[in-house]
């Protein structure tokens, strides 16, 4: 919900400055720009850059030069910066085309030919080409305004990329590895940050908070990386535009298992993450009946009246 209680409209109240720099339409593609205000400092998309030139982060070396120095501010900054390169309607400039062919003939991928993979894998990778570029220059001028030294920076992404796996092309097609599975990456100056197997998306903001030592909302559901590893935990999986797909990751004294269901089909499959992340072998037939018990029950407490009767 646009109304929910977020991190930069906490850091906001603790007196930061909130600014948004974002490649892409994010004001009628799902009229995203309701979800980051209301207010903010200062907030530029496609539409207010260029919206003849859609998706192009080459556009964000220019842009930068709009954001004041750490040092001409005065206060602390909330910066977001988001990037098209990798994503299937980002742009990719001629110096970034390396891997060919990369020509997506089509954006309808529920017909799936070797050709269209191998396209779509090479217009994926040239992508990444493109982004580790954009991230360099954006690193360059933390450093250069003198945020580098002072800041946290996190690299993260919304979702990963079926690129043929399981017969999927794109993202919001399945709840399968590839689509799920997103970088996490986080600059904290003081060194305070183990490395961990598990990490969900939602585990990020709780982290800044506590690297900033700041009090968490008690209604947010992640864990910070600066706690201690629960002996069990559970996070839940459901694509709104995927309505008959559900899923469980649950980890428990460092096992990780998934298991989803296809309530379509009536399909269930589980997958052992910490041997198989790719999810290639189902374990259903080798999972016990105690097992598969509990992950009924909890899916249903889970998901309750979107499940079927």
């Amino acid at each position: 919900s646009p109304g929910n209680f977020s991190l930069p409209k906490l850091l906001r109240r603790q007196g930061y400055e909130v600014r948004y720099l974002l490649l892409g339409d994010h004001q009628n593609f799902l009229n995203l720009k309701r979800y980051y205000g209301p207010t903010y400092d200062s907030y530029r998309d496609d539409r207010d850059i260029d919206p003849t030139n859609a998706s192009d982060d080459l556009r964000v070396f220019r842009e930068l030069s709009q954001i004041p120095t750490a040092g001409a501010v005065g206060k602390p900054q909330f910066l977001m910066f988001g990037l098209m390169s990798v994503h299937i309607w980002g742009k990719r400039n001629p110096q970034f085309r390396v891997h060919l062919p990369d020509k997506l003939t089509t954006t309808s991928f529920s017909n799936i030919d070797r050709n269209s993979v191998e396209a779509y894998r090479n217009n994926y990778r040239n992508g990444i080409l493109q982004a580790d570029v954009v991230l360099g220059q954006i690193w360059t001028w933390l450093r250069d305004n003198d945020y580098l030294d002072h800041s946290i920076v996190v690299i993260t992404a919304d979702h990963g990329e079926s690129l043929g796996e399981n017969g999927h092309l794109g993202h919001a097609r399945s709840l399968r590895t590839p689509e799920l599975l997103i970088p996490l990456w986080i600059h904290d100056p003081r060194g305070r940050l183990q490395v961990r197997d598990l990490v969900f998306q939602q585990d990020f903001a709780p982290t800044v908070l506590d690297l900033l030592e700041l009090p968490r909302p008690t209604s947010w559901d992640g864990l910070s990386l600066l706690d201690r590893v629960p002996a069990e935990r559970w996070h839940s999986l459901y694509f709104i535009n995927s309505g008959d797909q559900f899923g469980l990751i649950r980890n428990r004294d460092g096992r990780t298992v998934k298991y989803l269901v296809d309530t379509k089909t009536h399909g269930e499959s589980v997958y052992d993450l910490d041997q198989d992340l790719m999810e290639s072998n189902d374990r259903l037939r080798a999972t016990s009946a105690r097992d598969l018990t509990e992950f009924r029950r909890v899916l249903r407490e889970q998901f309750g009246t979107l499940l079927p009767p």
